[in-house]
């Protein structure tokens, strides 16, 4: 497990209870203010990753994937700190990982935007990164996020493009569910502001790159 703290403590909290605790955790540390993480210390299994800098979320989650290989993984769940799980959703992902081996991301839904997406299955094609498993063999046949999407949004897209050209299937499904207070890194009018600035200009960067902005 891995999750990538900017601020909001209680929240960042909230979010490992939700799924576990005692689980083996990477946390990235965004240049957090001091005594932010200061609950770590009574975490059982857990590696904080503390860059000098401010970085954007395709590194951070390079770093926090790289760690994970690092240490032997074959995956490695990445989720936002502003996320509510539904019970055994952990567990849950797990199954559908073992029913679906082609899989080389399966995303957890979110609560209640995804619920219209299942009709008759618990499993649709796409993703949503607020929540994803990734296995080692998509990073080794894909590679990374690409880092020139800075400071956020539009990696994702970029990443799923590259999976599909490679031809691995990516999943999303509702037996494990998540709820998910979006933008809680950014809050208020000015980080609406920001988080359209970043928007549009990736959104150019993405299309620059390939051609159109088709996701």
């Amino acid at each position: 497990m891995a999750t990538v703290v900017l601020n909001g403590r209680e929240m960042t909290i909230r979010t490992i209870l939700s799924l576990g605790w005692q689980l083996p955790w990477i946390i990235y540390d965004q240049c957090t203010p001091p005594k932010l993480l200061d609950f770590v210390k009574d975490m059982p299994d857990v590696i904080v990753l503390r860059p000098n800098h401010r970085s954007s979320v395709a590194y951070a989650w390079n770093c926090c994937l790289r760690e994970a290989w690092d240490r032997g993984a074959d995956s490695a769940l990445i989720v936002n700190n502003d996320i509510v799980f539904q019970p055994r959703a952990y567990e849950n992902l797990l199954e559908v990982c073992r029913e679906h081996p082609e899989y080389g991301i399966v995303s957890m839904a979110e609560l209640p935007d995804d619920i219209p997406k299942f009709r008759g299955t618990t499993i649709v094609p796409g993703a949503r990164f607020s929540a994803f498993l990734e296995r080692r063999f998509i990073w080794d046949r894909v590679g990374g996020f690409d880092t020139r999407f800075r400071p956020a949004y539009w990696e994702d897209a970029d990443f799923l493009r590259r999976s599909r050209d490679a031809g691995i299937p990516v999943g999303l499904t509702i037996r494990a569910a998540c709820v998910h207070a979006h933008f809680g890194s950014t809050p208020g009018v000015i980080g609406r502001v920001r988080r359209d600035l970043y928007y549009r200009r990736n959104r150019r960067r993405y299309a620059s790159k390939w051609g159109d902005d088709r996701r």
